[in-house]
């Protein structure tokens, strides 16, 4: 067994979901003329490089749409980071593209509440509170991304570096509790994408000569499904690979998202040495592996607390 462990690095050629990126930047340009009424300044920054693992093994750079940024008092002694995103769960080609009145003041359409409705609530509460003399000596900058539902991963960088010296950072998207409890603690993620190459055979002539990587990534996902434990949730959720029925596999994808509830599961060692204790039971097959935990756990701290209390 030989195993390899990547972060980024750069691939050949690139790819995107053109859809997606043409209805992004309008979107970009509409944000952008909107949050403008703020007087500060805004800027659309062009997002970090990602690459992807594609179903043969190969590595391609992922296009991403830029990300809002709007800052208002920079020198002000209070800051805040506000944050929201601008895509949505719904493809260009789904059936769910129109906007309806359901009822009298209910608006349904694609991503209107999330997250299109917090958006909104944010700027016109940033509007109103700019009008007030006292909350001129609060400075604050918004950020709304563009990758949010795909992980942030263009953008979580950009996120780290807004939040430093930040009094509090609050995402203007619908987590409420029915009680009206604000959202203070999520899981973190990370996406694993382990590449297996085994040997190809004939399946008829010489079987015992091949090695299954189809087999063996079935076989490792479920190896990993067993690491579930309190605070880490493990989801194998595709294997891409094999051919014709009368080949063995030589090549197979395995790609899974892992979600620790804490800073130490999250720790990039630990799991590299669980995954490679596994990897290393199995020595027919060589495994490279890409992780990314592209958001880490969000734990509530004593003044976290008072901010999600129950209202």
């Amino acid at each position: 067994m030989t195993g390899c462990w990547r972060r980024y690095r750069s691939g050949p050629g690139s790819t995107a979901e053109p859809a997606i990126l043409k209805g992004l930047a309008p979107t970009a340009s509409l944000l952008a003329d909107a949050f403008s009424s703020l007087h500060g300044h805004v800027e659309l920054v062009e997002p970090a490089p990602v690459e992807r693992v594609l179903a043969d093994g190969s590595l391609v750079a992922l296009e991403h749409g830029r990300h809002l940024v709007c800052t208002v008092r920079p020198d002000a002694p209070i800051q805040i980071l506000l944050t929201g995103h601008m895509d949505t769960v719904f493809a260009v080609d789904h059936p769910f593209q129109e906007q309806r009145w359901r009822d009298e003041g209910v608006l349904n359409g694609p991503g209107v509440a999330d997250m299109k409705g917090g958006i909104a609530v944010m700027l016109a509460a940033l509007s109103a509170a700019d009008s007030a003399p006292e909350f001129h000596q609060i400075g604050y900058q918004v950020m709304i991304n563009s990758d949010e539902e795909t992980g942030s991963a263009s953008s979580a960088e950009l996120i780290k570096q807004l939040a430093k010296g930040k009094l509090a950072a609050l995402t203007y998207e619908p987590s409420a509790l029915p009680d009206g409890t604000l959202a203070g603690a999520r899981a973190g993620s990370g996406n694993f994408s382990i590449i297996i190459t085994g040997r190809s055979a004939h399946a008829g002539r010489n079987p015992q000569e091949g090695r299954n990587a189809v087999l063996a990534a079935a076989d490792l996902a479920l190896r990993l499904k067993a690491l579930t434990c309190d605070g880490l949730s493990v989801n194998p959720a595709k294997i891409d690979g094999g051919g014709p029925n009368n080949v063995v596999p030589d090549h197979a994808v395995l790609r899974v998202n892992l979600r620790p509830h804490s800073p130490e599961l999250q720790d990039m060692l630990t799991m590299k040495s669980k995954v490679d204790f596994l990897l290393s039971r199995n020595m027919k097959y060589q495994f490279t592996c890409m992780a990314i935990f592209n958001r880490p756990p969000r734990t509530a701290d004593a003044r976290g607390q008072k901010t999600v209390r129950t209202r």
